[in-house]
């Protein structure tokens, strides 16, 4: 067939949208679909039927559906919860769900929700497309569906794809929630070219079988840097969350970046090898503008490792312009923040500050010609990165600069001790209140850390004497306390250890390094005078004893 000309086309395509009207959800209409009894027992035909704005309803039960089920217009596709409504691919319909909205189809949003996806073909479970340089769709949402991904290479794609006529196609905002995904060969979810503001938030995701991350981000199609932002928030990984970096070969080094990543909240467990947790970067040779990172906002995140020293729990690589890595709690890996070149490119400014960098081999490891500031983090140890001595290193999380920039570290977290009492007297029921908080800086300074460091484990122990309890957690103030009672044999001295924060990793516990609070014991005044008169006239326990006796005496008839 011969192609219209574009302006008998457009003719064609005003006439029509003149006859027809505006499309709304005035007149939208609830369709039911259920194993029996129903108007429809498919949810590709209920679909099929369906006009913009309508919704379907899924009742519970297994629906086999070969074929693929597309929605081009916006439709409220909801079933009766996972596990109760589950939609069968029958090992043919690859993707299950191909949502890819027309141009003109209504303006609306196109949800598919609490229902299980399982068994698609080998490609795909759920394919999210932005097909034109315009639509009246303005969202396309995914909520609360368990994907079970078993025999497929992505679970869920979204895509933007090339420019059409020359313009890129802009994308409906894309949300994806509260969903399951267990089984696939690659991603969880791969955004590929999608210009469209993205959120993926509170899903339960894991790295592929085949060692890819949960989430993938690139960029395969268009030269021009995408301006949407893109928000991944509170979500789980077991393994590798998000990786987001274009391709490093030609064209697709050339391709633009993102304006703007923000990786916020997520809980990420498991990392091994030398796998990165969270990967932010670029691929360009050239440094151009449109293929940089713009923001990359890395806050709030729990990553564990196994202990693994190639490991790493957030990369920022190549021309990031702004980093900020703040407010982490990072446990058990290589590097907890790596900052390396990508194609001779360096990141602009990178900030990391707040972070728990704990029980990593390098807090922060800078093999770029970057400044990366790294004040206010906890490394676990008393003097921060820069520990020298075999007490502290065994403790502490490094800082490796080896790029020829720098890594900023005037002040960091301590463990500031406290006690009430410095002097005990033996005999008596004295007894001290020793406490541990992460509150403060090396300098004195208030370290405003963030809330979970609430319930970190504190331990206590004492030389000598006794101490209760002998484990806490960290309160509000991020201070934990316990007392202190002398031996039942005299010691002039004693101390309690107080070593706050611990882990177990890699099937070994860590703590923080143990801080000292020396305690004198002075002898009550009758003891005094026993170890005097044993020390000088060699009496005996038993005559000091009687001698004592009588100096007691005499006291008490010269009070009465």
């Amino acid at each position: 067939m011969r192609r219209l000309s574009s302006f008998v086309a457009l003719l064609l395509a005003t006439a029509g949208l003149a006859l027809a009207g505006p499309v709304g959800t005035a007149d939208a209409a609830t369709l039911t679909v259920c194993p029996s009894g129903c108007a429809y027992d498919s949810v590709g035909a209920a679909v099929a039927a369906a006009s913009a704005g309508d919704t379907i309803t899924v009742a519970a039960g297994t629906y086999t559906e070969p074929a693929t089920i597309h929605v081009t217009m916006p439709l409220t596709i909801t079933g009766a919860g996972a596990g109760a409504t589950i939609v069968d691919g029958a090992g043919t319909a690859s993707p299950i769900f191909d949502l890819r909205p027309g141009p003109h189809t209504g303006v609306g949003v196109i949800t598919v929700s609490n229902m299980t996806l399982r068994n698609a073909g080998s490609g795909f479970d759920v394919v999210v497309k932005a097909n034109n340089p315009t639509t009246d769709t303005t969202a396309m949402t995914l909520d609360s569906l368990d994907i079970d991904a078993t025999g497929t290479s992505l679970a869920v794609y979204a895509s933007g794809g090339p420019a059409r006529n020359g313009a890129e196609r802009v994308a409906p905002a894309f949300t994806m929630k509260n969903t399951t995904v267990t089984g696939q060969g690659g991603n969880a979810v791969q955004l590929d070219t999608y210009f469209g503001a993205t959120t993926l938030r509170g899903n339960h995701l894991a790295e592929g079988s085949n060692g890819n991350s949960a989430i993938d981000v690139y960029n395969e199609y268009s030269t021009a840097q995408n301006a949407y932002p893109l928000v991944i928030d509170g979500n789980t990984s077991d393994g590798r969350l998000v990786y987001a970096q274009n391709f490093t070969s030609a064209p697709f080094n050339t391709y633009g970046g993102l304006s703007s990543i923000a990786v916020t909240n997520n809980t990420i467990s498991n990392l091994s090898a030398a796998d990165p947790g969270i990967f932010v970067g670029t691929a360009s040779t050239d440094g151009a503008l449109a293929t940089r990172v713009g923001t990359a906002t890395v806050t709030g995140n729990r990553i564990r490792g196994n202990g693994s020293t190639a490991s790493a729990g957030v990369q920022i690589a190549g021309y990031v312009e702004h980093a900020a890595v703040t407010g982490n709690d990072i446990v058990g890996v290589g590097d907890a923040v790596r900052v390396s070149t990508v194609s001779g490119q360096s990141a602009g400014q990178v900030a990391v500050n707040k972070n728990r960098l704990f029980a990593d081999t390098n807090g922060v490891a800078n093999a770029t010609s970057a400044a990366v500031d790294a004040n206010g983090n906890w490394w676990g140890c008393q003097d921060g990165p820069a520990a020298t001595t075999a007490a502290a290193l065994a403790y502490c999380s490094r800082a490796a600069n080896t790029g020829g920039g720098s890594i900023g570290v005037a002040n960091w977290v301590v463990n500031t001790v406290a006690t009430d009492k410095s002097s005990l007297a033996f005999g008596s029921n004295d007894v001290a209140h020793v406490s541990g908080t992460l509150s403060r800086l090396n300098t004195g300074a208030t370290a405003n850390l963030p809330d979970f460091f609430q319930g970190l484990p504190a331990a206590f122990a004492a030389a000598h004497g006794s101490v209760s309890p002998a484990a806490a957690t960290l309160d509000g103030s991020l201070g934990a306390g316990t007392t202190y009672s002398m031996p039942s044999s005299y010691s002039s001295t004693d101390t309690v250890t107080v070593a706050l924060d611990g882990a177990t990793v890699g099937g070994h516990v860590v703590t923080g390094q143990p801080v000292v609070v020396p305690l004198t014991i002075k002898p009550a005044p009758l003891l005094s005078l026993v170890v005097l008169l044993g020390s000088t006239t060699g009496v005996t326990a038993s005559v000091g004893n009687l001698f004592g006796g009588v100096l007691l005496n005499a006291w008490a008839l010269l009070h009465f």
